[in-house]
């Protein structure tokens, strides 16, 4: 899970750091494992939103989001590739209008199955 790209100007260049046991560094760890986050974006999310408890994704449906979201590229592509095909004559407006309705009509078919 990649972070969001920050607003132009903005990077992440101020480090912060802070110590603790062994004991409770375990848990940190196995807490950031939970999440299924990085350290700092498990740290991130919990200072600045105020977040003492992360709830995460499982396994299962992180793998169904990422394959969602490969299927909504795919789509999008093919969405591009008509729009080419019709500015350049390729493709009639009829053929166009009914392979359109149909990578909608998928769109809104794969938005009804997450969760």
């Amino acid at each position: 899970m990649a972070r969001p790209s920050k607003e132009d100007g903005q990077s992440l260049d101020a480090r912060v750091a802070f110590r603790l046991t062994y004991q409770d560094y375990a848990i940190y760890r196995s807490k950031v494992a939970q999440s299924g986050l990085s350290a700092s974006e498990f740290f991130r999310m919990a200072v600045l939103e105020n977040r003492t408890e992360i709830v995460v994704m499982a396994p299962e449906v992180r793998e169904l989001a990422y394959h969602f979201g490969r299927i909504g590229n795919t789509l999008n592509n093919l969405a591009k590739q008509l729009d080419s095909a019709s500015r350049s004559g390729r493709i009639d407006q009829q053929s166009l209008d009914w392979l359109l309705a149909n990578l909608i009509a998928i769109a809104d078919y794969l938005k009804e199955l997450m969760p």
